[in-house]
């Protein structure tokens, strides 16, 4: 089952959104997570800049559905979770496009018998929390340090391996990735 791939994305325009976006790093500190939802215009140009580069590696045509800047502080531990707003995951993405723009982050996917619970976190982020009847069985990891298409729909969290802060953007498409 595929849950993660590293991508070859356009190189100009991956450095232009780190170059733009690095700039949060400073916001995360020791507060554990933060997270940014891209709006408005601003969606809209990062849309304009990335529908070319992510069709081109899916052979589809796309529009972006939605943009979040994720940050992690140093050693931060993710709460294993599933993407998405409602229970049934009604219109919800089953892949992002990950770009790291600061630091790297270990990504683990988990599996087991377990019931999904409405949450909204600190940052009034909706996510899918996940009540275990057993424990979570670790089913794969690997290290997003590059552009990467990973997995959302499956339980999964992220900690921060780096000696700095972790920011991550990720992109939402309609049509899904994959």
């Amino acid at each position: 089952m595929l849950l993660s791939k590293s991508i070859n994305f356009d190189q100009d325009v991956y450095d232009a959104l780190r170059q733009k976006y690095s700039v949060f790093a400073k916001d995360i500190g020791d507060q554990g997570s933060f997270k940014k939802i891209i709006l408005g215009d601003e969606l809209t140009n990062l849309g304009n800049s990335i529908i070319k580069p992510i069709s081109l590696i899916s052979s589809k045509t796309h529009q972006i559905k939605s943009a979040i800047l994720f940050g992690q502080s140093v050693g931060h531990i993710m709460e294993i979770h599933v993407d998405g707003f409602n229970l049934n995951r009604k219109d919800a993405s089953n892949w992002a496009l990950n770009l790291p723009i600061v630091g790297t982050g270990n990504m683990f996917w988990y599996d087991g018998k377990y019931e999904l619970s409405e949450h909204v976190g600190q940052q009034k982020l909706k996510y899918l929390k996940l009540n275990w009847h057993d424990e979570p069985k670790e089913i794969y990891q690997t290290i997003i340090d590059s552009p990467s298409i990973v997995r959302i729909d499956l339980p999964h969290r992220v900690i921060n391996i780096s000696s700095e802060p972790r920011l991550l953007l990720s992109i939402r498409f309609t049509p899904d990735i994959y």
